[in-house]
């Protein structure tokens, strides 16, 4: 089957539509066109954008697919992605459409088009610009732990992750932090890129094994089996003296000494495929965007003031709050706290 792939580009309010003026008709449309031989999506998407708009583009996660119901690509796959411009300028494309004596009938015009005025015009196909109406007229809610499950098995890249891990068999195993906080960060930042991680924390409790040995084959096993990822595949048997806490009786009781409250958070797979959350915590901070030093961390203001200092999340995720002391802050920076 023929792949066709579509870019959703967006900066700030505005997407990045390809107009076109026929003798008949006027109406917009989403840049992009056919996977050729030897290409993937994101490399035939880079191609179509240059020559349709004459941009670079990065190109994001998935945002839709569907299939094709014009006459002439019908029931071909159509596959939609998020993409930010980052090169290039707008107008200058080469494609074949642009070309002297084209087979192609009328005009090809970029056009930045502000969200507001989508519902109004001819943007096709009209599924797709519903779906973009809706997004950013209605940021995703999460309400609780349910949802944060949801979200998760949505997300191909981290169930992957989820099922490279299960497959190691670890006793009570889960992945945590980051893995969890950033996704449900970026969701109610209304973010269409993923923000990178550091690390994926993969923790599991094993009395019987306490080598580090051990720890680094498991994390040798994930990175051949899903490359280009930095795994962290911790025993959290020895890591309370590690972290000079009282020896640790599950997994669970380790993640909860973990630095922040929203960071405290972990998930797994159960037997049936499902993603299964445990937030010692619970998760009102995580979905609230407020940064908490967990019970331990209460104990270690400067060691949790430093912390905050070197993440410099403020910058990335601006709508968190920060709880330092007892008193919110708006932002902290490695050069020191504004209010």
């Amino acid at each position: 089957m023929t792949e066709r792939v579509r870019a959703v580009i967006y900066q700030g309010k505005k997407l990045l539509l390809l107009k076109r003026i026929k003798p008949e008709e006027t109406f917009w449309a989403f840049p992009g066109g056919a996977v050729e031989v030897n290409e993937n999506h994101k490399e035939a998407l880079k191609r179509e954008c240059k020559e349709e708009l004459g941009v670079d583009v990065e190109v994001g996660d998935l945002f839709f697919k569907k299939l094709s119901d014009k006459p002439k690509t019908k029931g071909q796959l159509e596959l939609y992605y998020w993409c930010t411009v980052v090169g290039g300028q707008i107008g200058s494309g080469s494609g074949p459409e642009f070309q002297p004596n084209s087979h192609y009938v009328g005009e090809h015009k970029p056009e930045w088009v502000d969200f507001s005025l989508l519902p109004n015009l001819d943007v096709k196909p009209h599924e797709v610009r519903d779906l973009v109406v809706k997004k950013f007229q209605n940021p995703t809610q999460l309400k609780n732990e349910v949802d944060i499950c949801r979200l998760i098995e949505k997300d191909e890249w981290m169930m992957a992750a989820l099922k490279e891990v299960q497959k190691l068999d670890l006793p009570d195993w889960w992945i945590g932090a980051g893995f969890v906080r950033n996704k449900v960060w970026d969701t109610l930042h209304n973010f269409n890129k993923r923000t990178p991680l550091g690390d994926i924390d993969v923790i599991y409790f094993d009395p019987a094994n306490r080598s580090e040995n051990s720890e680094t084959q498991y994390q040798k096993e994930l990175s051949m089996n899903m490359p280009g990822e930095n795994w962290s595949v911790t025993n959290q048997v020895r890591m309370s003296t590690f972290n000079n806490d009282e020896p640790y009786v599950s997994s669970i009781d380790a993640l909860s000494k973990w630095p922040e409250t929203a960071t405290c958070i972990a998930v797994k797979l159960d037997g049936s495929g499902k993603v299964i959350i445990t937030a010692p915590h619970g998760v009102t901070d995580l979905l609230g965007l407020i940064v908490r030093p967990s019970p331990t961390f209460n104990n270690r203001p400067e060691k949790f003031e430093a912390r905050l200092k070197k993440k410099n999340w403020g910058d990335t995720w601006p709508k968190l709050r920060f709880e330092v002391g007892g008193v919110f802050q708006n932002n902290i920076h490695s050069t020191g706290v504004i209010q």
